[in-house]
């Protein structure tokens, strides 16, 4: 990440996890191992670039005597954040079938991802 800006960071990963998502699906939806595998790949890297970001951003703005605490939050926060998708997909699935839940899921995080890349977009315009 260090030759990477911390806002292209935060963009690319969330692009990369935009992509992967899709992926994903498309292998869960065809039962093609291929497409999955790619998708959970690029979604790790995603994903690592996102969490480089964030403890980047934190370690930046933090106190030194606060940075613990911070991080400690950061870490709840995003356990929280990856716990979510996961428990909603298995009342998605229950509710529906396999593909019906795991597709409503992608769908809902792929308009999310994409929402916050209109608004890193914006704010990059207006700065």
């Amino acid at each position: 990440m260090s030759k990477l800006t911390s806002w292209t960071a935060r963009l690319a990963g969330i692009v990369t996890l935009i992509v992967a998502l899709v992926l994903i699906q498309v292998g869960l939806t065809l039962s093609s191992f291929a497409f999955f595998l790619a998708g959970t790949v690029i979604a790790g890297f995603g994903i690592g670039l996102a969490f480089m970001d964030s403890l980047a951003a934190i370690n930046k703005v933090a106190p030194s005597n606060r940075r613990g605490e911070m991080v400690s939050a950061f870490f709840v926060a995003a356990y929280i954040g990856l716990t979510i998708p996961v428990i909603s997909v298995g009342f998605l699935v229950d509710a529906t079938n396999f593909v019906v839940g795991t597709l409503i899921l992608a769908v809902v995080l792929v308009v999310l991802l994409s929402a916050i890349v209109v608004l890193l977009l914006s704010s990059r315009q207006q700065a």
